[in-house]
């Protein structure tokens, strides 16, 4: 049926969720809007293929003004034209197909298999759209993560700044320039992710509006603070069954089998071409003027005149050669069609395997990630401990600075992980062709 979509404008609403971001997407992303016009087109195709079959009408009408053919007496059985007379005539032919040897149920099962292609390339829009708004999604939630890390970060360098300070002023035997040296030096990293972090922000944001089809009026109604940044659950078993579902869902492979598909219905219709069309065919034809004339055989124009016929038709073009050449041509593109389709299930394979790999990989770094910034932590807590508490004179300002440093990086480290796992389960989902995983 005909697809005809509109970018709606966004009414005003609650913040997004990222099931939000996903149905204005499917809805507005130009992306699908052509695929669904691509797949409207074949679905005409098709309907023009089912009407094959159908009679076809053709309908001609003429009419003239007849001057005055001169002023002698007309022999006799002749029409008398020595005035103006008005002459029309209509014609109505009718042509039938009665049996073709397949050509036209070839074409229908083209015009149908041209359909599932349009339909598997909606799908793999649609994937494809989702994936690009999973990833600006989980980039919006690391970025918001970060800032919270930097912030951390700045404030522990505040208050070491402060501390400093103090001891400078107070003339402090614990007073060492090389502390100073040191805040720099951590100050300058931190502006460095300052930098990346806003980066990383201003680009997701950009690319969720033009994964989503936005407008530049329309506004991005994500949160100020987005939900926190979490592993997503993985939904797959094992590795045979994740490869056997991708072989049912992929889009690609989808569209590839279709193909093949349509190149057998063509190769069929060109052997038919072989073949002679046999139809039915009639015409009417009616006739009316001024002109007083008997309808007579005898008369060598006929100005009023009505009848019609109708015959059964055989017709073959004896172009054998090309007949030939057409039909091994469509032989050829089914054969290739056959190679690609059984080239991209050796391939599947492999780019599933990969990208579940990938994902294990990413999944057990995360979890190793977590520990690390709980091991991080301890240390920073018993280090800032120890410092207070002056038990160990081997603490220092600059331990205490670095054990917050390893415990702020190895939580951006661990947030970073958490983000590519996810991105992960985006891609692994696109390459299979439906979800893998769920939100938490």
């Amino acid at each position: 049926m005909p697809v005809c979509i509109q970018a709606q404008e966004l009414e005003p609403a609650a913040a997004w969720s990222l099931e939000s971001c996903e149905k204005i997407a499917l809805e507005r992303s130009p992306i699908i809007q052509a695929a669904q016009y691509g797949l409207d087109a074949l679905q005409q195709k098709y309907t023009a293929a089912t009407w094959t079959w159908f009679p076809t009408f053709k309908l001609r009408a003429a009419a003239t003004l007849i001057p005055p053919q001169g002023d002698d007496e007309p022999a006799e059985g002749d029409p008398d034209l020595s005035g103006f007379n008005f002459w029309s005539k209509t014609e109505l032919e009718v042509y039938a197909p009665l049996y073709t040897f397949g050509k036209i149920a070839a074409l229908k099962r083209m015009a149908k298999s041209g359909v599932r292609i349009g339909q598997s390339v909606v799908k793999l829009a649609e994937e494809e759209v989702i994936y690009q708004v999973h990833r600006a999604w989980y980039g919006i939630q690391l970025a918001a993560e970060l800032h919270d890390v930097v912030n951390d970060a700045e404030s522990l360098l505040r208050k070491a700044r402060k501390r400093i300070e103090t001891l400078e002023e107070e003339d402090s035997d614990d007073f060492d320039q090389n502390d100073v040296f040191r805040l720099r030096i951590h100050e300058a990293e931190i502006q460095d992710d300052v930098l990346k972090n806003k980066r990383l922000s201003t680009l997701s944001k950009a690319g969720l509006r033009v994964a989503m089809g936005l407008r530049k009026k329309d506004l991005l109604k994500i949160p100020a603070k987005p939900s926190k940044l979490l592993p997503v659950q993985l939904t797959t078993k094992n590795l045979e069954e994740t490869i056997a579902l991708a072989g049912r869902k992929r889009p690609e492979l989808r569209a590839a089998q279709y193909k093949v598909a349509l190149r057998q219905a063509n190769v069929d219709r060109q052997f038919a071409e072989f073949f002679p069309d046999f139809y039915l065919v009639g015409s009417f034809s009616f006739a009316r003027s001024t002109v007083d004339q008997e309808d007579t055989v005898f008369s060598k124009v006929s100005f009023n005149a009505t009848g019609g016929a109708a015959a059964i038709g055989l017709q073959l073009t004896l172009d054998y050669p090309i007949k030939v050449a057409n039909w091994k041509e469509a032989k050829a593109e089914l054969a290739k069609s056959e190679s690609e389709l059984q080239a991209a299930r050796d391939l599947l394979g492999l780019e599933v395997e990969k990208a579940w790999l990938e994902v294990q990989d990413q999944q057990n770094l995360h979890q190793f990630n977590r520990r690390a910034v709980r091991a991080a932590r301890s240390l920073l807590v018993s280090h800032v401990q120890t410092y207070e508490d002056g038990i160990d004179e081997n603490v220092t300002l600059d331990t205490i600075l670095g054990a917050a440093s390893t415990y702020l990086k190895r939580k951006a480290e661990w947030l970073r992980s958490v983000y590519t796992f996810n991105l992960g389960v985006a891609q692994l989902s696109r390459v299979i062709g439906t979800p893998m995983g769920q939100n938490p």
